[in-house]
């Protein structure tokens, strides 16, 4: 059973609901773990869920904070080069 207040298993829960498409269940998730505590796991669901959107902004932020935690955290840095190529993408004239 889920601990209400146990940050860290709200982090697996979004991480398992993403996973299974379950992109608002695992935001809501992912926020409910941020909100307990510090999360890198689920600051990385953010992120992914925020590229999926396109809302590159809130990406950064989310990748940020999820590095600011975990400076090795494997996923955030290739989300962090992810985030880049596509900033540098959406710059480059005559590119979709």
């Amino acid at each position: 059973m889920l601990q209400p207040q146990d940050a860290a298993a709200h982090a697996e829960l979004a991480t398992a609901l993403e996973r299974e498409g379950e992109w608002k269940n695992a935001r809501s998730e992912a926020e409910a773990a941020t909100g307990l505590g510090q999360s890198a796991e689920a600051y990385v669901v953010l992120t992914r869920l925020d590229m999926r959107s396109g809302d590159l902004a809130s990406a950064t932020a989310n990748v940020q904070r999820a590095l600011a935690l975990q400076p090795a955290n494997a996923a955030a840095l290739i989300l962090e080069r992810e985030i880049k190529a596509r900033r540098t993408a959406a710059q480059k004239p005559g590119q979709n």
